[in-house]
């Protein structure tokens, strides 16, 4: 039988970790899959509650010294289980889970389809509403990415990527030291993942059904939670993200997330630095993808945003 286990990032969220950690144990097929947490540096009264959990349950904890965002602490867990296990469940810390049978389904999808690279759930956000893709995905994606058609079945469709607070991953569809681009801190990170997967050969996959969804308590657009490092990592990253583009692609999927900038800028949400700081990121992100930055460089720009602002 084929190993799978689920990865789960936390840091200073006790309460929202173990709720996460209560739906991932009452799986119907927990009890054949590996739990693992990664604490990026958690503050003592926040470890100890959750090291304490992990300790009754039977889950592997792994403390880290120093907090290197979404990317760099799945990264860590990437690096160290990747060769125990065929499947890799990475989750946020502050899902729920809406049904007990979602890891059941997607390993039985996996197993029939191994071209499939990566596999989420549906995925809710808000006041129960699925979530939806931005104007600039649904005109630029369209019906195909790279060439290929989408395709549809009962218990699943193919899509440009998935949700990135839940993502089932082949691992075999991953042929890098790493699973996310660390440079991103964090946001968009999935986007670039499941563009590699797709340029890989294999494909990414949603399930269909509602029945089989998770709730992101955590799931509204960063615009709408304020703070300038949010706006500019997203506009930044984002715009990163052409990286993995031809050249017309990426000139078309830039103009696209400029004017989805500039009307951020003159009308969207926050205030008015937090709706420049938008506009400065695309250009910082803009800049990294002309002058093919590399990834040291892009990883300490997050760096220092976040400790400017």
């Amino acid at each position: 039988m084929k190993k799978s286990c689920y990865i789960v990032l936390t840091y200073n969220n006790d309460h929202d970790t173990i709720e996460t950690l209560d739906g991932i144990l009452s799986q119907s097929i927990a009890d054949k899959m590996d739990t693992i947490v990664i604490d990026n540096a958690s503050y003592k009264e926040y470890r100890n509650k959750v090291e304490k959990y992990c300790r009754i349950h039977n889950i592997q904890y792994y403390y880290r010294k120093e907090n290197d965002g979404y990317a760099g602490g799945n990264n860590y867990a990437w690096e160290k289980l990747k060769t125990d296990y065929d499947y890799m469940f990475i989750v946020n810390n502050d899902i729920v889970f809406n049904s007990k049978r979602i890891s059941e389904k997607i390993i039985k999808i996996f197993n029939q389809h191994p071209e499939i690279g990566a596999i989420g759930p549906v995925v809710k956000t808000g006041n129960n509403e699925i979530a939806k893709d931005c104007a600039i995905f649904n005109v630029f994606f369209g019906k195909q990415i790279f060439g290929h058609k989408y395709h549809r079945t009962k218990e699943f469709h193919e899509r440009y990527a998935v949700v990135g607070c839940f993502i089932a991953i082949n691992v075999k569809a991953i042929d890098r030291n790493y699973l996310f681009n660390k440079s991103f801190f964090m946001y968009s990170e999935e986007l670039e993942l499941c563009l590699r997967i797709w340029k890989r050969g294999f494909r990414v996959a949603a399930l269909n059904n509602d029945r089989y969804s998770v709730y992101h308590k955590g799931g509204k657009d960063p615009f709408e939670k304020g703070g300038e490092w949010k706006f500019y990592l997203a506009s930044r990253n984002l715009a990163l993200c052409a990286k993995e583009f031809e050249i017309a692609d990426k000139i078309f999927f830039l103009i696209l997330q400029f004017a989805s900038v500039m009307k951020r800028v003159f009308c969207g949400p926050g205030n008015k630095r937090e709706r420049i700081s938008s506009l400065r990121g695309y250009m910082k992100g803009l800049y990294f993808v002309l002058a093919r930055s590399n990834a040291d460089q892009i990883y300490q720009d997050a760096c220092d945003q976040l400790i400017r602002i």
